[in-house]
């Protein structure tokens, strides 16, 4: 009996320990070190996902040129991320969705995109 609870209960550490890094592509409609990046990476950091750790982030950033949005997060898409987050209060980002594939989870952070 007490065997079979060692076999069926993993070890905490493996527990802890993802398979991969994940990667995030994320697209910044201003310049870097915003307060909504700063908060994007420290709310991951309160769920257990740790920047170079079992996460890895692809930063691209408009820097106040939404127009870029849709060139920089298609960039990300061709990368093969395994999410993709816009970052940016333009409609733009919602032109993106529109298009982008369906086999890439979005996350809009802070958009008015319907």
């Amino acid at each position: 009996m007490l065997a079979l609870g060692v076999t069926v209960v993993p070890p905490a550490t493996a527990a802890e320990k993802p398979a991969s890094v994940y990667r995030i592509g994320y697209v910044g409609g201003g310049a870097p070190g915003s307060a909504r990046d700063k908060a994007f990476v420290q709310e991951l950091g309160a769920l257990g996902w740790i920047e170079g750790q079992n996460i890895g982030i692809d930063y691209r950033w408009a820097e106040g040129d939404f127009t870029r949005i849709d060139e920089l997060a298609e960039d990300l898409v061709l990368r093969k991320v395994d999410m993709l987050v816009i970052s940016s209060v333009s409609s733009h980002a919602g032109f993106f969705a529109q298009r982008a594939p369906r086999t890439i989870p979005m996350v809009a952070l802070g958009s008015s995109i319907c």
